[in-house]
């Protein structure tokens, strides 16, 4: 025997010995796909990866490495050996063979049936066949995952992705990404404090019908307000205990609030007006007094169903009445707030100083301008009346503590009018009236 024929046996013969004697501890890929031992030998590794990579490529052809034959039985008896017509046969019928180590991927699908797709370590683009994609998974939304099928990856790839489905991967192996999070208001009024779903409104019927089409509700102080009819929302109120005699009819209007009925109640209910002065106008009740008159009269409507508006303060953020009557056991759903201020600046303090200290949602019943550092003087130039209300009608309505306003109809306010003796708009009601009508 030649020496050249001892060649190709002893490159075999060290294979072998190779591969029995080195544990295959996969590092990484060779030039031809083929998976290297960490520990073998440069020389052997090199004879077993081409060994390797010539299989892969005949099992790439579909090609089966033993030849198949049919057994035929010839005219005299003796059977033989037949190659089949076509040579050798595919080694699996219906099923198609992956190159070892090509960097290919299954992906499975719905059904459980697996479609080739190349990985990223061929260098090529990975994609997903259609007919892979699991049914209900958005190819335009990054972050779908694939609840049919856990992800299956080759040694080459630690995952398949789809670029048309920017991160496709199972349920079970990375969760769905958090929504954003949207900016919030500082706070949301709770549904149903909004009479008619607008925040505008009038004390009085002054100027009513021209306000109606842009007002949710009305009120003027009495437990039945009266004189006009339609959408707008007339509110009930409890002015004062009774004990004031002669005072805005104190006593007149405790008795028709006890009239009320409850079956149904209305929607709303306004409390005492200004019970911590004495001056007139004032239902001048101390916090104890009020508590225990209002649990018995205001508080069965709000156990009825009535949204109870708490009593106003003419004190404005000076107050010190609504905390001892909440000792006492007043409560209420929504905090009453009169605003006298002559800017934006003051009105902001006021809705800040009731809404920190009482954490309800707010009504504000009257707002003026008014100078109330100054005896309180009402605001006399029509450029600063009109341009405080666009301030404050602007700021009322977007901020979500405030959940209803009403102007004050300017008693006491001689300059502050909605409507002048033949009850058409005044500058006040006008400049008022095209404020609101921005938002309804």
């Amino acid at each position: 025997m030649q020496l050249t024929a001892l060649v190709p046996l002893l490159l075999a013969l060290a294979a072998t010995t190779a591969e029995a004697r080195f544990v295959p501890d996969v590092a990484a890929l060779d030039a031809h796909g083929a998976a290297v031992p960490r520990n073998m030998p440069a020389a052997a590794a090199r004879i077993a990866a081409r060994a390797q990579a010539a299989n892969a490529n005949k099992a790439a052809r579909g090609l089966s490495r033993k030849r198949t034959y049919d057994i035929r039985t010839g005219k005299d008896g003796k059977k033989c050996k037949v190659r089949p017509s076509g040579g050798a046969t595919p080694s699996s019928a219906g099923s198609s063979s992956t190159p070892v180590g090509s960097g290919s991927a299954v992906v499975p699908t719905g059904g459980g049936a697996g479609t080739t797709a190349p990985s990223p370590s061929d260098g090529g683009a990975a994609t997903t066949s259609p007919s892979s994609a699991p049914t209900g998974t958005s190819s335009e939304a990054p972050g779908t995952t694939s609840p049919s099928a856990a992800a299956t990856t080759s040694p080459s790839a630690a995952a398949t992705t789809s670029p048309s489905a920017a991160a496709t991967t199972s349920e079970s192996a990375q969760p769905t990404p958090a929504t954003s999070a949207q900016p919030q208001p500082t706070v949301a009024p709770q549904a149903g404090n909004t009479p008619n779903g607008i925040k505008a409104g009038i004390s009085s019927g002054q100027g009513y019908d021209q306000f109606a089409p842009h007002i949710g509700w009305w009120y003027d102080w009495t437990p039945n307000p009266s004189g006009h009819s339609g959408a707008p929302i007339a509110v009930p109120m409890l002015w004062g205990d009774g004990h004031l005699a002669g005072d805005q009819d104190d006593a007149q209007r405790f008795a028709d609030f006890q009239k009320l009925s409850k079956n149904p109640p209305p929607p709303y209910i306004i409390g005492y007006e200004e019970p911590d002065c004495s001056t007139k106008g004032s239902a001048n009740i101390s916090p104890e007094r009020g508590a225990q008159v209002w649990k018995e009269t205001v508080a069965p409507f709000g156990a009825a169903g009535s949204k109870i508006v708490g009593p106003s303060m003419c004190k404005q953020i000076d107050e010190v009445w609504l905390t001892p009557f909440q000792q006492a056991g007043g409560s209420w759903d929504i905090t009453n707030v009169h605003v006298n201020k002559n800017s934006l600046a003051g009105a902001k303090a006021s809705i800040d100083y009731y809404y920190n200290k009482y954490c309800k949602p707010i009504w504000v019943t009257e707002f003026a301008c008014v100078d109330d550092a100054n005896n309180f003087t009402p605001c006399s130039d029509p450029g600063q009346q009109v341009q405080f209300l666009n301030d404050v009608v602007d700021f009322f309505q977007n901020d979500p503590r405030v959940a209803a306003y009403a102007i004050s109809n300017g008693i006491g306010l001689d300059s502050w009018q909605l409507t002048d003796g033949s009850g058409a708009l005044t500058t006040v009601g006008n400049a008022y009236l095209n404020a609101i009508k921005k938002y309804h």
